[in-house]
């Protein structure tokens, strides 16, 4: 959730349209011919249907102690071979010289695919795209394991 300049926002892609069109118009991070703006699209689809059951779901599984949902994985597999695909003779998911809200969207739970049981030493562009987005500026890592009781308390 985001609270800002008063206004309440709940959706993760919705979110990230927000800050870029709020704190940096015209910038990079959002296309601004409908082509790109099309593409974009696709990804945030692909981030809320494929992504987030798909490795999210089964990262949660793993780090909750629970069993991973073959299915979910399945999607996860698929998603991420096609992101493979997708990643041939370019840098980042758009294509041009720098990332986009699309790479956004989908690096997070892209970067914990191992806990999905799901590692990315067999997709070896993705792994090259994680680093990249990981390098960039201000990137949160995320954590391999939830935090304690005590830790979410302090």
């Amino acid at each position: 959730m985001l609270v800002d300049a008063g206004q309440v926002l709940s959706d993760s892609n919705g979110i990230l349209v927000y800050l870029v069109q709020r704190y940096a118009p015209g910038s990079a991070w959002l296309p601004q011919d409908a082509v790109g703006q099309a593409q974009l699209q696709r990804w945030f689809s692909l981030a809320a249907g494929f992504l987030a059951p798909g490795i999210g779901g089964p990262r949660f599984a793993t780090l909750t102690g629970r069993a991973v949902n073959e299915v979910a994985q399945a999607t996860g597999k698929r998603l991420l071979a096609f992101m493979e695909d997708e990643l041939q003779g370019r840098a980042w998911l758009l294509g041009g010289s720098a990332p986009s809200l699309a790479d956004v969207a989908m690096v997070s739970y892209t970067s914990q695919a191992h806990l999905a049981g799901l590692p990315l030493d067999a997709y070896p562009r993705i792994a090259a795209w994680v680093a990249r987005m990981q390098a960039l500026p201000g990137y949160p890592v995320l954590a391999d394991q939830l935090p304690t009781a005590e830790q979410v308390a302090a």
